[in-house]
């Protein structure tokens, strides 16, 4: 028998009842015994149309069924209490969500384990509280308990970051236009788009010592970038020391750990480049490590914006705007691939909090989500 995590939620009828009926059909399936059960609590819908508010509850079991054969039983009890077909994140008779399944992982079209978005919504994390508190999410590295102790305590800002070109800045801006947050910040400077880039790519046949100076003043732009930007963290995490502050108040397109990765990335290929290049590049990504790993606050939600090369070709053709895939070096390039999946990998390391990667997602995709986020984490 295995441990799974449910999330129930209904905003029409009777919204209780609703819940409790479903239950004990859970109870009274083959292969599922219902452990036990969270109080229910009222929330505020996160997305979709104007609606009235959710009653959300946790139900833990144990179950012989396997995650697909469970799903298909949650979404037939859904079925007979009256659930049909409606637009994404509208109101519903009844919601079963699949939150864990055991410490399993799975991305598939029809589920993905654990719940994408259960990390950060306060009405999933309070319940489940209650009924699974020391159960850890198997991506994040925390326990629910954890995960909920971080949307109270953290410093209270989502960052969003993503590979050169992902239109992160501007989507701070489109958001900031919508969404009334005390202080929505664009930090000048951003590692997104062409800013990443050097203004003089190197061009011919030029001299190490040439090349060498160019790179120098790169490394040296990027430093004092990254260095204004942690300070500006540190202020705010000063700011709301010893705070329990709900919700989100700032927003920005600056996650420092983006700036770790880079770095790693540069000093795997300074290995080909002139030799007081390399020591520079070294010994500025073990500065720049140590000072994100021992020294930054983390955001209460993360959004990774995670592109595809071709996807970003597509943007910046959109946008009427050439975009460099290269960082100068003497034997090559850094490609956006590269710097890409270096991210990916710093996004995925465990014990930072929640993050939320969208894969290849339109900007009005991308905006939405991050609006609902926004609302759940309230």
């Amino acid at each position: 028998m295995a441990y799974c995590l449910l999330g129930v939620g209904s905003n029409l009828g009777n919204r209780e009842q609703n819940l409790l009926r479903a239950i004990d059909l859970l109870g009274r399936t083959e292969g599922i015994r219902v452990v036990s059960r969270s109080r229910f609590l009222e929330s505020k819908p996160a997305g979709g149309p104007r609606q009235g508010k959710f009653l959300n509850g946790a139900v833990l079991i144990e179950t012989s069924l396997a995650p697909r054969e469970l799903l298909a039983v949650t979404q037939a009890i859904e079925r007979a209490l009256g659930r049909a077909s409606e637009v994404r994140w509208g109101p519903r008779t009844l919601d079963i969500d699949l939150l864990l399944y055991e410490n399993v992982v799975l991305e598939d079209p029809e589920l993905r384990l654990p719940h994408p978005r259960m990390g950060f919504r306060r009405f999933v994390l309070e319940p489940a509280v209650e009924v699974a508190p020391m159960v850890r999410h198997p991506l994040f590295g925390l326990t629910l308990y954890q995960l909920l102790e971080h949307l109270n305590q953290a410093v209270p800002y989502l960052a969003i970051t993503g590979p050169p070109g992902c239109g992160k800045s501007r989507l701070v801006r489109r958001i900031r236009e919508k969404v009334k947050l005390k202080g929505i910040v664009h930090p000048v400077g951003s590692f997104a788009d062409r800013e990443l880039m050097p203004s003089t790519p190197v061009r011919g046949q030029a001299t190490d010592a040439g090349k060498s100076r160019l790179l120098r003043r790169c490394l040296h732009r990027e430093m004092r970038v990254f260095l204004r930007r942690h300070h500006f963290l540190e202020q705010l995490a000063t700011r709301y020391e010893g705070k329990d502050i709900p919700g989100v108040r700032w927003l920005t397109d600056f996650w420092p750990w983006e700036a770790a990765a880079f770095f790693r990335v540069l000093r795997r290929w300074a290995r080909r480049w002139p030799k007081r290049v390399r020591n520079l590049v070294r010994l500025t990504a073990q500065q720049v490590c140590e000072m994100v790993d021992e020294q930054t606050p983390s955001p209460k939600l993360l959004v990774h914006l995670d592109y595809s090369p071709g996807t970003l070709a597509r943007f910046a053709e959109e946008r009427k705007e050439p975009i460099s895939h290269e960082f100068p070096g003497p034997s090559g390039v850094i490609r956006v691939k590269h710097l890409a999946a270096s991210l990916r990998r710093e996004v995925s390391r465990p014990g930072r909090g929640p993050w939320l990667r969208l894969v290849d997602a339109t900007p009005e995709e991308a905006e939405q989500e991050i609006r609902a986020a926004i609302v759940a984490m309230g």
